[in-house]
């Protein structure tokens, strides 16, 4: 049977558009279908309107992201952050929503910087062949390089031909008419590939604009920019050269030879290993410079931000590939009765034995037109398999599985296609309409194949003879994935930021999912629970898991439940006029359909038990506790704290932590951090109670935090601790808590300090050293307590886009302080322990800052964006001090449907 209008729009939305429709377009579209021009004219106006859309692009972005295994991190270890990735994923979302002809989508992708190399937005396409994974510090480059040259060869045939011509890398394939040269005549195409980190990505007039500014800054800068040089860049070259000198004799030896002498191989090599060797400039400190240079330098820079208001800013650096001009370079293989065999570019010789006929390079050419040929040959119209690997993609992201249902292996041990004839037929329309992907939509969406009903009727028996339904003798229901999921919910809620392209954001932030930075080791948890590839492969069909771990996270977790809280707020504020109407909105919000008669009467018990049980088990009212108050409450007649009031921070209330507005100045590696504290109460759990931090609580961020174990720490509780995430010898971020044993017991004033350096420790040569320091102020005999602990982080935990915090951690709500803070000093450099207490005040020249609760009610008036800011990540009733019964179980009710089977999968 047909799929009823209601089944039939939430199908359609979902596969176009990776969202729901709202209740009006549900209502609007059941309203049309039951017109005298029926059901037919109805729907074909729905496909045609969805097409039309950008989010369209947004959701069938998310597929080619997946074949093209992107991702804004480099993998492995250090698993750094690529800040110029994201124009490719906008690069594919603005081709399909412009329904760019596939064949012109894969030549730009294989070869957009020799087609149109002029052109910024033809050549971000060959991104594509650079999101291999890449380990930055790995010595042994030229297995590196060779690595990386096979990935690109075997995803360019995975993705482009649906073969896995890697099984050939190493013998003739053992199943597929693919020969061991034809895996090393298809990689010659890319024998002169390059990464290259310094092109921008700009028009010739833009780069031009900016070259011009640039000019005028420099010259109008000369002579602060020649002392700045002077002092720093002889530095930089040392550690370049040292750099390069660690690298096997053989890779030295070609980094020695004048460019003009190196091979295509040799080049490609170096500037691998040049990576490294770059990357001492980003990470170069100027603390470590002694004076008089010192000085020099801090006047000269002084002198040199006069000029900041000339300065261009500087143009992205694209994410493309380039070549290392010149001789094209040699491809060889082991032939195993032969030996070492050179061959030249080529394709499948069970398609054309001969060698590709390759274009004349004239001196002085950027590229050897290679990888044109290669992308030519891939998308002519006689090609048998690029167009069917499309053409099979396009139809398995509508029915969940492929004709072949193995996209990416059309060959021996892929199956065969369960109707060839009609891939056949669909490939065949496919070129005929000039390889664009909505005509082919339109086509599949129209069909009733795709407008069959997934629900059987009662009394239906499932088709014996075809079990998985591979004949789609109904339509093939399915769990929506990872990105439906998560946009669903905040679609949900009300909270869904639709705004289009840009760098990635961090998943707190509720753009689409398609927008979430992504990174390869350290995923959302949300999106990976529900199966989102992390981009270390190219991925032609997602797994659909069902696990313990995705319930628990969906019923107890901070962001779902957070996510029904904002719905029920949504619900409320469109001014329903009773419960039924509410519930009504909600079903269609959750299931895009209304709630039958049962479910009506079953939400609206549930609503009323809900309520009474809320309003039986609310807590009596908490006091807040005023946040300032006077010190001597805290620390007693006997303390020291040299303030008059003090800090007073609460957890569950609006005074969790404080937010401090700093004047520009940011501590180096080497700083110090002094406080007053009366801690109130520790964690049951091995939570750490943070006094002051820079920093998320995110491993994969760097940052710093002082604080002090709770109950079940493995540090055992009590205990006075710094955290930091940096890097260590070789680059790599690291994560270690350096622990004092100094215990902070609960209830007393105490002072508390620590001085970190990045010295290492005597035996050591890594790392540096923490001076903790600890004195009971409410005994005025008190001695202090001293002791000094090595660390292995090498520096880099400073992270300037982490705001700094008292009593908790950026966007962090599991780390709180509990109790007083009447003052913290933040300050550059070393910690003179004969000074200690002797706060320094904001005058100092080393003083970071100085938060003093005396002085903080003038800090916290002004500018709402500007002006120190207490925060609280307790929900909103809990702060005013009681929740809302009527809205908490509107809460549950959405938590309810938001868990529900019908909402995660699409029928």
């Amino acid at each position: 049977a047909e799929a009823s209008p209601e089944e039939l729009i939430r199908r359609v939305y979902f596969d176009l558009h990776g969202l729901p429709p709202t209740p009006e377009e549900v209502a609007a579209f059941i309203q049309e279908s039951q017109k005298p021009a029926g059901a037919q004219k109805a729907y074909e106006t729905l496909v045609d309107k969805l097409l039309a859309s950008p989010r369209y692009g947004e959701r069938w972005a998310q597929h080619w992201l997946d074949l093209a295994r992107y991702a804004e991190s480099e993998g492995y270890r250090l698993d750094a952050y690529r800040p110029n990735v994201w124009p490719y994923r906008d690069y594919v979302i603005e081709s399909l929503n412009s329904d760019k002809p596939y064949d012109q989508f894969v030549r730009e992708q294989i070869a957009g910087d020799e087609i149109d190399p002029s052109n910024p937005k033809v050549t971000i396409g060959t991104a594509f062949l650079r999101h291999t994974i890449y380990e930055y510090n790995q010595r042994d480059v030229e297995t590196q390089w060779q690595n990386i040259k096979n990935e690109v060869t075997g995803v360019t045939a995975d993705v482009f031909l649906g073969l896995s011509v890697q099984c050939a890398q190493c013998h003739d394939h053992k199943f597929d008419p693919i020969l061991h040269k034809d895996y090393f005549r298809l990689q010659a195409f890319f024998s002169n590939i390059t990464w290259p980190d310094d092109k921008p990505l700009a028009t010739p007039e833009e780069i031009k604009a900016h070259d011009v500014q640039l000019a005028l800054w420099k010259e109008a800068a000369k002579e602060p920019l020649a002392v700045i040089d002077s002092i720093i860049e002889p530095r930089i070259v040392n550690a370049q050269n040292s750099a390069m000198e660690k690298f096997p004799a053989e890779v030295v030896a070609m980094w020695k030879k004048p460019r003009e002498q190196r091979t295509a191989w040799e080049e490609q090599v170096v500037q691998l290993a040049w990576r490294q060797a770059e990357y001492e400039r980003y990470r170069f400190k100027t603390d470590k410079i002694k004076e008089p240079e010192q000085s020099k330098l801090k006047a000269a820079q002084e002198q040199l931000a006069q000029f900041d208001a000339l300065k261009p800013k500087p143009l992205l650096s694209s994410y493309i590939i380039g070549e290392t001009g010149g001789a094209p370079g040699v491809t060889k293989f082991k032939a195993r009765r032969t030996g070492d065999t050179e061959v030249n570019p080529g394709f499948l010789s069970i398609m054309d034995p001969t060698d590709a006929k390759l274009p004349d390079i004239s001196p002085g050419s950027a590229t050897t037109g290679r990888r044109t040929v290669l992308a030519n040959w891939l998308t002519r119209d006689d090609n048998p398999l690029t167009t069917r690997v499309i053409v099979n993609r396009v139809w398995q992201y509508h029915f969940g599985r492929g004709l072949v249902s193995t996209p990416s292996d059309f060959g021996r041990l892929g199956e065969k296609p369960s109707h060839p004839e009609l891939l056949d037929w669909l490939t065949t329309e496919f070129v005929k309409g000039g390889w664009k992907f909505k005509p082919l939509h339109k086509t599949i969406l129209m069909s009733a194949t795709y407008r069959q009903t997934a629900l059987r009727a009662p009394k239906q028996k499932e088709l014996t003879t075809d079990p998985e339904n591979r004949l789609l003798w109904r339509f093939h229901p399915r769990r929506l994935d990872a990105e439906q999921a998560r946009d669903s919910v905040l679609f949900a809620s009300g909270e869904l930021d639709t705004t289009m392209g840009g760098e990635g954001v961090p998943a707190a932030k509720p753009r689409r999912s398609i927008y979430t930075r992504k990174i390869r080791n350290t995923q959302d948890e949300f999106l990976a629970s529900l199966d989102a590839p992390p981009g270390f492969s190219s991925l032609p069909t997602r797994d659909s898991t069902t696990t313990a771990t995705q319930s628990l996270l969906m019923i107890n977790g901070d962001w779902p439940l957070e996510r029904a809280r904002a719905m029920a707020t949504s619900l409320t504020n469109s001014k329903p006029k009773n419960d039924a109407e509410v519930i009504e909105r909600a079903y269609t919000l959750a299931f895009s359909r209304k709630p039958n008669a049962t479910e009506k009467k079953d939400a609206l018990a549930f609503l009323t038990a809900q309520r009474s049980q809320l309003k039986r088990e609310a807590p009596p009212k908490p006091v807040e506790v005023p946040a300032i108050a006077a010190a001597a409450t805290y620390f007693g007649s006997a303390g020291v704290s040299k303030t008059a009031k003090t800090l007073v921070h609460t957890p569950g209330t609006s005074h969790e932590k404080l937010r401090v507005v700093e004047t520009g100045r940011i501590e180096g590696n080497e700083f110090a951090i002094e406080a007053v504290v009366n801690l109130t109460s520790l964690y049951p759990s091995g939570a750490v109670r943070t006094i002051a931090s820079r920093w998320d609580n995110n491993k994969a961020d760097h940052g710093w935090a002082l604080g002090v174990t709770s109950e079940k720490s493995a540090y055992k509780p009590n205990n006075l601790i710094v955290q930091l995430n940096g890097e260590d010898f070789q680059g790599s971020l690291m994560y270690e808590v350096v622990a004092s044993g100094l215990r902070i017991p609960l209830g007393k004033p105490y002072y508390v300090a620590a001085a970190i350096n990045n010295e290492p420790a005597e035996g050591q040569k890594f790392g540096g050293t923490i001076t903790f320091y600890a004195r009971d102020l409410s005994d005025p005999q008190a001695p202090m307590q001293s002791v000094t602990v090595p660390h292995q982080v090498c520096g880099a935990y400073v992270n300037a886009e982490r705001g700094l915090y008292i009593g908790g951690r950026e966007k962090d709500k599991s780390s709180l302080w509990h109790g007083a803070i009447a003052r913290v000093a933040l300050r550059q450099g070393p910690l003179d322990g004969g000074k200690l207490m002797a706060w320094v005040g904001a005058t100092d020249a080393s003083c970071v800052i100085d938060v003093n609760a005396d002085t903080l009610p003038e800090m916290l008036k002004g500018d709402v964006k500007t002006a120190w800011k207490w925060e609280s990540t307790a929900p909103a009733a809990t702060r005013k001090g009681s929740l809302d019964p009527n809205k908490e179980a509107l809460a549950d009710l959405c938590h309810v449907l938001l868990n529900a089977n019908e909402f995660f999968y699409l029928h």
